[in-house]
């Protein structure tokens, strides 16, 4: 649940910022945030980035952390047998668990942040980074 809330966070700051310099915050509280997780992603992926960045190969992963996010948010009871397990396309991150959830997981990550810090969106938020300042 964690993991889901830290992507749903940073995905709404991250279009914050690029698309408002002076008031990132109140665009983000009264528009960002009413956004679903799914809107956000979506919008994530159809900017119009200046260069191809890995955060977007990271959303499958990403979109899997909110299903399991969900899925445990909105059930009383989870076990082996439950419904929602069968053909669940990412029952796979629980395979050799917790290697084989941490690992990709670590790495969207990392891509995300990697394109939160990208000059592309640094210099949207600091007009000072394009100048090299």
């Amino acid at each position: 649940m964690k993991d889901g809330a830290y992507f749903d966070f940073q995905a709404g700051v991250m279009i914050a910022v690029y698309f408002t310099k002076e008031r990132y915050m109140l665009l983000h509280e009264l528009i960002i945030g009413k956004l679903s997780f799914d809107q956000k992603m979506r919008v994530l992926e159809r900017i119009p980035y200046q260069k191809q960045y890995k955060a977007i190969e990271a959303m499958p992963v990403i979109r899997k952390v909110q299903q399991i996010r969900n899925l445990l948010a909105h059930e009383y009871y989870v076990d082996q047998h439950h419904k929602k397990l069968n053909g669940a396309n990412w029952i796979s991150l629980f395979d050799d668990y917790p290697k084989s959830y941490e690992k990709p997981v670590k790495l969207a990550k990392r891509r995300m942040d990697r394109l939160f810090g990208s000059r592309e969106l640094l210099e949207q938020y600091h007009p000072k980074v394009r100048h090299g300042i």
